[in-house]
């Protein structure tokens, strides 16, 4: 058994996953093991379906087992993202990770997986940090200066920066980036299109973005945080600004421009544009968002996540069997030992389904192991 470990989203499970997927197969992996993000993504966005739904996908366009990244880690920075989602697929087993990149250039990327590790504390990163630059902006802004414009291409885009994290949480497993059928956020090529120009002409019921799936989405729901803006901002109307910055990633200024925002925000995007300055990422900025909204604190971003698998084929069941880890597909069996996890888990879920069109009412807790 060859086991190749992916870390994703699939939000949707698109053309250009399938293709990811295939060239896993081609270099001779026997069983691909996914790690998938919860029901509020990375981005900071409610996924455009949830995670049992994602994850059924995947196991019928190519996947084997599809794995749970618990929401706390779904939805944080890169750094966590990367560092949790690795410590799931190490204790499950596996022989290499590969990810998508805008470069397969592996010496480049491990050149600036090292260059990261070793700026944190760099006096030119706190300089640009202090100017009003954006973690990441200041980052790419060092590594021009330190390096030159051609090395520090990598720390442009999104994707690398990912890969970059997940160089440094692989440790001595051995990774195989493979290149994007398209863009991030660019306009669709051919057979491929990007997750967020999908997610848009979903949610805007444009028929033609079915063709970049493959699959029937007849019967899911999806969501659109339109469905539950007004309950949200609600809820974060009521916290003070003490309540918000106890809050994972949520600074006294980032606590301050959302409790100011809230004062007069009358929809989602109007707070999110109310709180955006140049210091902040949109991302960074939604996430905190959902962060204050599901309560989620410093110290559960420091816990060890459960082990959840979502769904699974034969050879799935293969890769379960030969695992020497505790794990359970039953929310209500990971809650002795993993009770903050699955009580966030739930309260994402319940999140989720009242932003559908016509949501289903149903407990995650009741959500069982999907067989392909």
């Amino acid at each position: 058994m060859k086991t190749a470990g992916i870390v994703a989203e699939f939000n949707p499970f698109h053309t250009g996953h399938k293709y990811l997927l295939d060239k896993v197969r081609e270099k001779g992996f026997t069983h691909i093991l996914v790690c998938l993000s919860s029901d509020i993504t990375q981005r900071g966005d409610i996924a455009i379906f949830d995670r049992h739904k994602r994850a059924e996908c995947a196991i019928r366009c190519g996947a084997d087992l599809v794995v749970e990244l618990p929401v706390p880690f779904s939805m944080s920075s890169a750094e966590i993202f990367a560092k949790k989602a690795l410590e799931i697929l190490k204790k499950i087993g596996i022989d290499a990770l590969f990810f998508g990149s805008e470069t397969d250039d592996k010496n480049a990327l491990i050149n600036a997986a090292q260059f990261s590790r070793a700026i944190k504390c760099n006096k030119d990163i706190k300089t640009f940090l202090k100017s009003g630059e954006s973690y990441p902006s200041a980052v790419y802004k060092t590594a021009v200066k330190l390096i030159g414009c051609e090395a520090a291409k990598v720390f442009k885009d999104p994707n690398s920066t990912l890969a970059i994290e997940y160089i440094n949480a692989l440790g001595d497993i051995p990774f195989f980036p493979v290149i994007r059928t398209v863009p991030h956020d660019g306009e669709p090529q051919g057979d491929f299109a990007s997750a967020s120009f999908i997610r848009k002409g979903i949610i805007s019921k444009d028929n033609d973005v079915y063709k970049y799936l493959t699959y029937r989405i007849k019967d899911l729901a999806a969501a659109d945080i339109k469905n539950t803006e007004r309950a949200v901002l609600l809820s974060l109307y009521q916290k003070n600004t003490d309540e918000l910055s106890s809050c994972y990633d949520i600074n006294d200024d980032l606590a301050h421009r959302i409790f100011n925002a809230l004062r007069t925000a009358k929809s989602y995007e109007e707070l999110i544009c109310g709180i955006k300055t140049k210091a902040y990422t949109m991302a960074r900025i939604k996430r905190c968002v959902f962060n204050a909204y599901l309560g989620i604190t410093k110290n559960d971003i420091t816990l060890t996540p459960y082990i959840r698998p979502l769904a699974a084929n034969e050879k799935g069941k293969e890769i379960l069997s030969s695992a020497k880890c505790e794990m359970s597909p039953s929310l209500k069996e990971l809650s002795e030992n993993h009770p903050r996890l699955c009580e966030l888990s739930e309260a994402s879920h319940r999140l989720f389904d009242m932003s559908t069109d016509n949501p289903t009412g149903q407990s995650e807790y009741s959500k069982r192991l999907v067989i392909n």
